[in-house]
């Protein structure tokens, strides 16, 4: 025996709170967080180590400094056993977050609840699904549109990030804490992942703990960290290694005050050696130790250790067998207490444990308090406690044997069930269905068997509803495979409803393969026309994410033939035609205006033909352009006879577009892309309403300024992002752009805001918008003075040979064309005019294909002056357009309502050519009276070129002005792209 005396010094060990060798590891975190705090972009710092080496006590250590700085630190912990909960460490941090706000005073909670409803708008619901708690802070929400996955997604994470917005900011810097990520779900990683690589998230610091030695290079996490480094994101590496002998010694000598240097030297090396270093399994062995009476406070007033004592005890040198031992030291009760805590998890209220034990409440306080005594539990608010480690909850559950861990876990969901409301339950839905699951094979009650069922479908819907795919897939599976007997004979319409709704969940988290494998299955199973549609409508989406655009085509076009409404293929211009009178037919004498007040679609049948037609659009874009128009003119007859509906939004749009495009009806196209907008407004269609008013746009060039047009489509953004339909917040993009230019803003604002436009595309990972942006913005920049030189729009990011070299059929034929018109105006701009006619005849190739994205030709205006005779009628002094090319179809096809001849008009491609020939001061002469005149600089961009036709004053970035065009002509747009 070996022992000390000391005086006035405690009799129980003393577990020092402080920490030991890991201040350089402090000192990077609170750097990372003077970072984020003065407003620099996001940041991640990854703490990792063994389970037990100190990583969140190192963390925690943030905690002060962060509340000095008023700012917040939140946090949350992934665990082990409900990994399937989505979002649920994220949560976790945020309902946090929702306790400070509501201990604060009532004046300050005021200001946050109006903050918020600003960000939110009215889809906060989006997020309250997710934290219920935040409806104490914020209110009731408005119920949100239900959107296509994809749309959802964005939606989502848009919402986060304007909600951490609200927080995240130079007055409250925000850092949060993610504690076991080797346990999170695939939902939170990807939301970490777009936080963390999105220009729009504010500043925040992530810090991220995770056992390394438990993340293989093929884990979740492991691959999102990797996409996270190709990212470029700022990423800092905090590795825990074991504590050293000395430190060893230190935290012991703290743990024992007052000890000798004699007595705490051998001790300290044995419970080095017996624990590697690992802080927690060190604390653990002293405290054990000490239970064990093998060191002690003797009567004397001292401390002794038995040496030999602890080696004949031969403790396990594996930390989880070394607390399945200790735990099985405490009494009887108290271990019961423990496993039925381990089973709800790492944190859990004092009263269920009296539900679920079965025993008085003093009893499981009694109980609890051994614990907490013991140092196992810790107090975790007024009336819960919490596992002081992951380790310690890991024994407590294994101590069960494994059936009657399932049976717990039945009883606890079966008394989460009976205690709560229905209301309750839908808010706590995946902690039910969570230790239902976990006890599911021993329900042999077919009834009851059918109510989890559907509770497991409550759950996947909630987590598609959070976009939580993976998630939502895995509930739905569990559900079709609890419905007793044979589902499809049970309950045919849940197990229908179960497989769509997996499929669609399997292909947005990336398994493409089963989500097909369950689409050939519930073909023959569709039972109604509705069904029949929600299949083939999906199939179509599979194929065009695999680009078999011609696939998806007769996908649909089989659907709707089974749907009674038959389509050909392949449709003639006499029945393009005789499609678009039957419209006009059903109209009659009434104004297209009025069409807003037909009563609303009813018959589901109908609803099923319009949504397949709907879902047609898009591979008919790419493939045939008179089945673009033939079936958007049924989705406008079946509007007029059947009533309106959602999908009439997308109809009535477009449907406007090519009655300009094509036949020429440019006010009655302008009316029906009102009339899309109106019918939103009038039914709360706020899922269509981006969609409306970008078609809205596309009608308004042909009867509104321009500048009217560049409303509406800011407007379209801003609707369309709100709605998390991206793709069209792409396009509109990409007219802001354009429409700037054309408006004749000053170049340095449509550059500026290019290059916002230009990020927004990459984020949303569109390739075709980004490459139109980008050629704009290299057009723009030659018209600066800031291209490598005068006959290139060639600069710092983009090279024309290369981006020519490696064109081929499989981009996007719009994006192509546009490349074109825009290399026609610069070769134009700077008198080459001959390569300005090859680059136009470029452009008209692609505007003659087949598998174009829209049916218009106009060649966007120029501006700078045009030689007279090139504009239609001669052109008028002042005029800016460049020529306009008509596509026009063979003669035995003409007729459609406007000319559409396939050739540029003799007169102006003779007059380009001869132009091409002459000298750019012949050109200028014989085009002095369309010019405008000259004005002092900032002179136009014309008039700089006209003074140096070969050459670019080198580095000049004057504001020069792109001319104003006049005021728009009946003609075919530009292309959405």
């Amino acid at each position: 025996m070996q022992q000390f005396s000391g005086a006035h010094t405690p009799s129980r060990i003393q577990i020092p709170q402080r920490l030991y060798g890991r201040d350089t590891h402090v000192a990077t975190l609170l750097q990372g967080f003077e970072r984020v705090a003065q407003g620099s972009r996001p940041e991640l710092i990854l703490v990792r180590g063994y389970s037990g080496i100190g990583k969140s006590s190192v963390v925690y250590a943030l905690q002060e400094p962060v509340m000095r700085r008023h700012g917040f630190f939140l946090s949350g912990k992934a665990d082990q056993f409900q990994r399937d909960i989505p979002y649920a460490t994220l949560a976790q941090a945020l309902g946090g977050l929702t306790q400070q706000l509501l201990a604060g005073p009532d004046a300050q909670l005021a200001r946050w609840r109006e903050r918020l409803r600003e960000a939110w708008g009215e889809q906060g619901q989006v997020l309250v699904d997710v934290v219920p708690q935040l409806e104490r802070v914020v209110g009731r929400q408005p119920a949100v549109p239900e959107l296509p996955p994809g749309e959802s997604q964005h939606r989502f994470h848009r919402l986060f990030q304007k909600f951490l917005g609200v927080f995240a900011t130079p007055e409250h810097p925000l850092a949060v804490f993610l504690d076991d990520l080797q346990w999170a779900d695939l939902a939170s990683l990807r939301l970490i992942q777009h936080l963390l690589t999105h220009p729009d998230t504010p500043p925040l610091l992530v810090i991220g703990a995770y056992r390394d030695n438990e993340v293989s290079p093929s884990h979740a996490l492991a691959l999102a960290l990797t996409e996270l480094h190709k990212a470029g994101v700022r990423m800092t590496d905090v590795r825990l290694e074991p504590l050293s002998r000395e430190h060893s010694q230190e935290l012991v000598t703290d743990s024992l005050p007052g000890a000798s240097g004699n007595m705490v030297g051998p001790l300290s090396a044995l419970a080095h050696e017996k624990t590697g270093g690992n802080p927690f399994f060190l604390t653990q062995f002293m405290l054990t130790l000490h239970h064990d009476g093998l060191l002690t406070w003797t009567p004397e007033g001292g401390w002794r250790w038995d040496a030999a004592g602890v080696r004949a005890k031969d403790y396990s040198d594996n930390v989880a067998d070394f607390m399945v031992s200790r735990l099985r030291q405490l009494p009887v009760r108290t271990q019961h207490l423990l496993q039925l805590a381990a089973c709800v998890g790492n944190a859990f209220p004092r009263q269920l444990l009296v539900i679920l034990s079965g025993t008085e409440p003093g009893e499981v306080e009694a109980g609890l308090e051994e614990a907490l005594e013991e140092g196992l539990l810790v107090h975790d608010g007024p009336e819960r406690c919490r596992f002081l480690h992951d380790r310690i909850q890991q024994a407590a559950h294994e101590l069960i044997p494994e059936q009657e861990r399932k049976a717990v876990h039945l009883r606890i969901g079966r008394l989460m069930l009976a205690s709560l409301s229905p209301e309750e339950i839908r808010e706590k839905i995946f902690d039910v269905v969570g230790q239902l699951n976990a006890g599911v094979e021993l329900i042999s009650d077919a009834g009851e068997r059918h109510r989890v069922a559907r509770l497991n479908a409550e759950a996947g819907w909630k987590a598609r509803a959070s976009t939580a795919f993976r998630s939502a897939a895995n509930f739905f599976r569990s559900a079709f495979t609890l419905i007793p007997g044979e589902p499809w004979e049970t309950d045919p319409h849940l197990a229908f409803k179960l497989q769509l709704d997996r499929a669609h969940s399997e292909f947005m988290s990336g398994n493409a393969a089963e989500a097909r494998r369950l689409v050939e299955e519930l073909r023959p199973r569709a039972r109604s026309r509705a069904d029949l549609a929600a299949v083939y409508r999906l199939e179509s989406e599979l194929l065009l994410a695999a680009n078999e655009i011609q696939g998806a085509k007769a996908c649909l076009l089989e659907a709707l033939d089974r749907l009674g409404m038959p389509l050909p293929p392949t449709p003639s211009r006499a029945e393009v035609v005789a499609a678009n009178e039957e419209v006009w037919a059903l109209l009659g004498e009434r104004p297209i205006e009025q069409l807003i007040e037909l009563p609303l679609m009813t018959d589901p049948d109908m609803k099923a033909v319009m949504d397949v037609l709907a879902a047609l659009f898009t591979p008919a874009i790419f493939t045939d352009e008179n089945l673009l128009i033939l079936h958007l003119c049924r989705m406008a007859s079946l509007s007029l006879q059947h009533g309106n509906t959602e999908a009439s939004v997308h109809g009535y749009g477009w449907y406007g577009m090519v009655q300009g495009a094509i036949f020429k009806r440019y006010r009655e196209g302008h009316a029906f892309g009102v009339l899309a907008r109106e019918l939103v407004e009038r039914h709360g269609f706020s899922a269509a309403r981006g969609r409306a008013l970008y078609a809205l746009e596309l009608t308004s060039y042909w009867t509104r300024h321009l500048s009217l047009a560049l409303e509406i489509v800011l407007d379209a953004f801003h609707q369309a992002l709100q709605g998390g339909d991206f793709q069209v917040a792409c396009y509109c993009s990409n007219h802001i752009v354009t429409n700037r230019l054309v408006l004749g803003h000053p170049l340095e604002e449509v550059y500026q805001e290019s290059v916002a436009r230009l990020d927004f595309a990459r984020q949303s990972g569109f390739q075709a918008v980004q490459d139109v942006i980008l050629h704009s913005q290299s057009y723009v920049q030659q018209l600066r003075g800031l291209s490598r030189s005068f006959d290139s729009m060639s600069r710092e990011g983009f090279d024309e040979e290369a981006f020519e070299a490696g064109l081929t059929i499989h981009h996007m034929s719009t994006m192509r064309c546009w490349y074109w018109l825009l290399k026609m105006q610069s070769r134009f701009m700077c008198g080459d005019y001959a390569r300005a006619l090859e680059a136009g005849d470029q452009a008209a190739e692609l505007h003659l294909g087949v598998a174009r994205p829209y049916p218009t030709a106009e060649l966007p205006p120029v501006p700078g002056p045009v030689p007279g005779g090139l504009l239609p009628g001669g052109g008028a002094p002042g005029a800016t357009a460049v020529p306009r090319r008509h596509v026009a179809a063979p003669a035995a096809a003409r007729g459609v309502g406007g000319p559409l001849s396939r050739e540029l008009p003799r007169p102006r491609a003779d007059g380009l050519r001869r132009a091409s020939a002459a000298s750019p001061a012949a050109w200028r002469r014989r085009s002095g009276p369309t010019r405008r005149p000259s004005t002092p600089l900032g002179r136009t961009a014309s008039s700089r070129m006209s003074a140096s036709p070969t050459s670019w004053p080198r580095g000049s970035g004057a504001s020069v002005r792109s001319l104003p065009s006049p005021t728009p002509m009946p003609g075919r747009p530009a292309r959405p792209i």
